[in-house]
């Protein structure tokens, strides 16, 4: 798989700008450092027309002027960026400035200490435009080699977008392209947005985490599961992972069906003692306490308080209108998939919990039964309406934010990184949510949360950097998401530089 730096290696070569220099013409620096620190990365091309001290200085503005075209452009110190990303940022075109390397002491120490608030501003914008450069090269690269059909990434960066790329298309057979606002089945992706309802609930007073399930639905409280409450139930600890072998997907349709097998399940452990991821179950669950909290279905208070104010209640669902149908991506099985299923060991907890016939595929994520129906252990969306949502938990968002700054806090403390019962190592998790950007180690990255979804999607925010982050795809595998990794570490080291 590419680094960023190898990513960006064909945009090094662009020419630039129809600009002779002329015009950015700046007084060197007292305080250039001269051509020892010259190049700053090894194996950087030097431009034939450079001098032997390497480029000019940017004098502290931003601009550089050269003896020829090679030179001529914007400082990449004008951009915010770091020491350790700038050279492999060199060459590209951002607007109408070519990004170039300078001699200033700035590119050593990697800071920006001479920009200004209007330029710092100016930087930010300029580093959206770059990110959403590297994204939409790297997701082509993608498409390009075979390794995906169709693709969407969308990023917010404190509360604007920043990035909204695609790539690809979205129904293999029609040829139709994948667009922004094109909704892919997203599996498990889903229960990101079921935690967030929960949430915005939670935050208006309509139920509280430390409450008895059985408060709200007197019937879970069968076989011994009465103390069981919705923080068990945010943490997957409640011991009720598993459907019947015998379900089948016109079940999962029949939401009272599905409420009254789980509530009279017998728990794998007693609830709050242990944690197990709750693949199908999970959701159901949810979705009973919101609609007993409310009276309504969690399809119609997802498009009630989360979608329809934040605007893209046309890209967000749970069950997707029929007439909504013919919008959707359509899924295809990644080569491989079968084998690594089978693959799978037959005594794993997770496969005995969740039975093949409603274990997500792109068979499953294509049928109009599971698609138009309320089944929030998984849900349908466009990247750019994911990452609006979870920049809406960060906070303020086209004049929306979903939840306090003291229940954003609390909602994305860790919860519990006990050995999770299904898969068998630890899981950090919050109240709904993962920790830990995917591809990364979780540890070192705790103040993201978000799901991936199983197929090869993912959502997420960041605390820390401010970024909100969704990819979607329709070429379904059930590992690792290789897509995912890639494009969010480029994402995270351009936020983060």
């Amino acid at each position: 798989m590419l680094s960023h730096r190898e990513q960006v290696k064909d945009i090094r070569t662009e020419a630039p700008p129809a600009n002779d220099g002329a015009s950015l013409r700046a007084e060197e620096r007292t305080s250039n450092p001269g051509p020892a620190e010259w190049p700053p990365a090894a194996g950087l091309k030097r431009p034939a027309d450079a001098d032997a001290a390497g480029p000019p200085p940017c004098g502290g503005d931003g601009r550089v002027a050269g003896a020829g075209r090679e030179w001529a452009g914007a400082c990449a110190h004008s951009f915010g960026f770091s020491s350790q990303i700038i050279p492999s940022l060199a060459g590209l075109v951002v607007g109408q400035r070519r990004v170039v390397l300078c001699r200033c002491r700035d590119l050593t120490v990697g800071t920006d200490s001479w920009v200004n608030g209007a330029d710092k501003r100016r930087s930010q914008r300029s580093r959206g435009n770059i990110m959403q450069k590297l994204v939409q090269q790297a997701i082509d690269q993608l498409v390009e080699s075979g390794a995906e059909l169709g693709i969407q990434v969308a990023v917010y960066q404190h509360g604007e977008l920043v990035v909204d790329a695609v790539a690809g298309v979205a129904d293999p057979d029609s040829g139709r392209p994948v667009a922004s606002d094109i909704p892919f089945y997203s599996a498990s992706t889903g229960k990101g947005v079921t935690a967030t309802v929960v949430h915005v609930l939670a935050d208006r007073g309509a139920l509280d985490y430390d409450t008895p399930i059985v408060e709200l639905w007197p019937e879970f409280g069968a076989h011994g599961k009465n103390k069981a409450t919705i923080r068990h139930a945010l943490t997957h600890s409640i011991g009720v992972p598993a459907v019947p072998s015998d379900l089948t997907v016109q079940d999962l349709a029949d939401w009272d069906r599905m409420c009254t097998l789980i509530a009279d399940s017998e728990p794998w452990w007693e609830p709050g003692t242990k944690t197990g991821y709750h693949a199908m179950t999970w959701g159901f669950v949810m979705g009973e306490i919101v609609r007993r909290a409310t009276g309504k279905p969690i399809s119609q208070v997802l498009r009630q308080e989360v979608a329809a104010p934040l605007g893209i209640a046309d890209e967000l669902f749970f069950g997707v209108p029929e007439s909504e149908l013919g919008r959707l991506a359509r899924l295809e099985e990644a080569p491989g998939t079968a084998a690594m299923m089978a693959a799978v060991p037959a005594d794993m907890p997770m496969l005995k919990a969740t039975p093949p016939a409603v274990t997500p595929s792109a068979k499953y994520g294509n049928s109009p039964v599971v698609l138009t129906s309320d089944i929030p252990s998984g849900g349908t969306m466009s990247a750019r309406a994911a990452a609006k949502m979870y920049a809406a938990l960060l906070g303020e968002v086209d004049g929306v934010r979903l939840v306090s700054d003291e229940r954003l806090r609390a909602v994305t403390a860790l919860a519990t990184a006990d050995v999770d019962q299904m898969v068998g190592f630890p899981i950090p998790r919050a109240l709904g949510y993962n920790l830990g950007r995917p591809g990364a180690d979780p540890q070192e990255t705790l103040s993201a949360f978000g799901m991936p979804g199983m197929g090869g999607s993912a959502a997420y925010a960041d605390t820390a950097t401010g970024i909100s982050f969704a990819l979607t795809k329709n070429r379904f595998f059930p590992g690792p998401s290789a897509a995912v990794n890639q494009v969010s570490e480029l994402v995270a080291e351009v936020a983060t530089s």
